[in-house]
């Protein structure tokens, strides 16, 4: 519906004089904006323009759009400072579909207070420079080994709110895992490491249901730090900080963590299991590990659509995923494909490049993770299950494994239900004393 309507926007007012689309026109009539009133539009426009720059412009351009819009981008190169308030209309068109910050000069004059383009410009032009100039404050530890932030050029994903009941989740926490140890703390502090915390969502969450804890999150990308720590100065997360360096460099932070996280980086290190010692290194006896890594089996389907994608040779570029993505609205790739829609990282154009064109990615089965535990002397504590109709399927399956740890079991269970564990494996486990 959005596409639809922001191309009738797009046709009408930007396309050849008197050129009517009467389907195009029902539909804005439908929404209220019909009549042709290009001011009294202007609101859903930049209503658009938000939306696109929340999903990472993942909507398809057609041919006819993109002649358009590369007309309109010489326009609003050349207008000068004013042009948010002199072709007010262009950009409103042209951020439905494109970032405006790369065309708009720094001296660009924002616009008034009461503008509908004032959000538009504050969201997707003002904040992102102001995040390009925090990142040359991001601090640093350790050399990169593996320096590849510069690819890394947009935080994604973004996010608002975080988990509002931290005590009631710390209970349910105990619940589900009972073979975490008490730890008797003393009076230091607890100590917790989020390594590879991409855009801080998790790390934030962490320091906010443990307020008296301190919290270190670590990544290798610069922007997606920045982003981090102006949303924790945001939150007022005190105890949390943002260090920039990868996996294998973390012994180089100051002292040892009762809790180390890594959810995710480690399938794109290009050696995980040393990426894993680096992490064993920096937790403490008895500390308590939670790592996400994803399933060999649970990614079949991701798997079935690279191959695809590599049979094709399709284009790995911005243009080349959001086409193969309407390609699979549309019905042009195998059926089964369709089931992606069913997760979020359908609807941003960067989690999609994430999910269907990878760098490295590296896919696990149970008996590979239970091989580095035993090589690594940590304890399976449990799993975080993607609902408790899992839980009760697995207990009808296993009822003598009361406490759902047995990792032959799960693996059992995974060959039957294939799809358990489609997101990936997120467990717990605890380091040998």
């Amino acid at each position: 519906l959005i596409a639809r309507a922001r191309r009738a926007l797009l046709l009408e007012h930007a396309g050849a004089a008197g050129t009517r689309h009467p389907a195009l026109q029902a539909l804005l009539s439908w929404l209220g904006q019909g009549g042709g009133d290009a001011s009294a539009r202007m609101p859903l426009m930049a209503t658009f323009g938000l939306q696109a720059f929340a999903n990472n412009y993942v909507m398809v351009e057609r041919a006819d759009e993109r002649y358009l819009l590369d007309r309109l981008e010489p326009v609003l190169q050349t207008a000068g400072p004013g042009v948010l308030e002199s072709h007010r209309l262009t950009v409103l068109l042209y951020a439905m579909y494109r970032p405006l910050a790369p065309l708009l000069g720094e001296d660009v004059r924002a616009p008034s207070p009461a503008s509908s383009l004032t959000p538009l410009f504050t969201i997707t032009v003002s904040e992102p420079r102001r995040l390009e100039q925090l990142e040359a404050h991001v601090a640093q530890v350790g050399k990169i080994a593996d320096d590849t932030s510069a690819e890394i050029s947009l935080p994604h994903p973004r996010w608002v709110g975080l988990a509002p009941h931290p005590e009631q989740q710390f209970t349910t926490f105990r619940s589900q895992f009972p073979l975490m140890p008490e730890r008797d703390r003393g009076t230091d502090p607890v100590r917790m490491l989020v390594a590879g915390c991409g855009t801080g969502s998790e790390s934030a969450s962490l320091a906010l249901q443990f307020p008296d804890a301190e919290v270190i999150a670590t990544d290798v990308s610069r922007s997606a730090l920045a982003y981090a720590q102006a949303q924790a100065e945001r939150h007022g997360l005190a105890n949390l900080r943002f260090i920039r360096t990868d996996l294998v460099s973390v012994g180089a932070l100051d002292g040892e963590f009762d809790l180390v996280e890594c959810v995710s980086e480690l399938n794109h290190e290009n050696v995980p299991f040393a990426a894993l010692e680096a992490l064993l290194s920096v937790l403490k006896p008895r500390g308590l590990l939670r790592l996400g890594l994803y399933s060999e089996t649970g990614r079949a389907l991701v798997n079935r659509g690279r191959d695809r994608i590599a049979s094709q040779d399709h284009e790995d570029s911005h243009r080349g995923r959001c086409e193969y993505r309407q390609r699979i609205i549309e019905g042009r790739e195998p059926e089964a494909l369709l089931a992606l829609a069913r997760g979020p990282e359908f609807y941003d154009a960067l989690l999609f490049r994430d999910l269907l064109f990878p760098g490295v990615e590296h896919q696990f089965t149970l008996p590979q993770i239970q091989a580095w535990l035993e090589r690594c002397q940590l304890r399976f504590a449990g799993f975080e299950l993607p609902s408790s109709d899992v839980e009760k399927d697995y207990r009808r399956c296993f009822p003598r494994d009361k406490r759902l740890t047995s990792l032959d079991s799960w693996h059992d269970f995974e060959q039957r239900q294939p799809d358990t564990f489609k997101r990936m494996y997120q467990f717990w486990c605890v380091l040998a004393a």
